[in-house]
């Protein structure tokens, strides 16, 4: 179910009152369907979601180390597939500037 975005809220039932009045007022809804999705996807084997997990585990540690092998030492995260690299020794630009030109290098036209 990627990209969908399930959620649920726990609290103070007068303030939680006032916030099912707001998202009913500026959000659409999720489809029925994907409620329904989401709740058979939590109640049922979660043997398919440890096995996701190790998936991106291993590519996020395969990126980490990658980058180590070219002295960009990076956090690895204890519970993410993501990774939050500070920009390498060495370079004054902008993190924008960075990855624009890091796309350019590898033949990623501009927009």
């Amino acid at each position: 179910m990627a990209g969908c975005r399930i959620g649920f809220a726990v609290g103070n039932a007068g303030v939680l009152s006032a916030l099912n009045k707001i998202k009913t007022n500026i959000d659409y809804c999720v489809f029925n369907v994907v409620q329904l999705a989401g709740i058979a996807a939590l109640e049922g084997p979660q043997d398919c979601v440890w096995e996701n997990a190790e998936h991106y585990r291993r590519r996020r540690n395969i990126l980490v180390y990658g980058l180590a092998q070219l002295d960009w030492e990076v956090l690895r995260p204890k519970a993410s597939m993501f990774i939050w690299a500070p920009l390498p020794k060495g370079y004054t630009c902008s993190s924008m500037e960075f990855a624009v030109n890091m796309l350019h290098s590898v033949g990623v036209p501009h927009w």
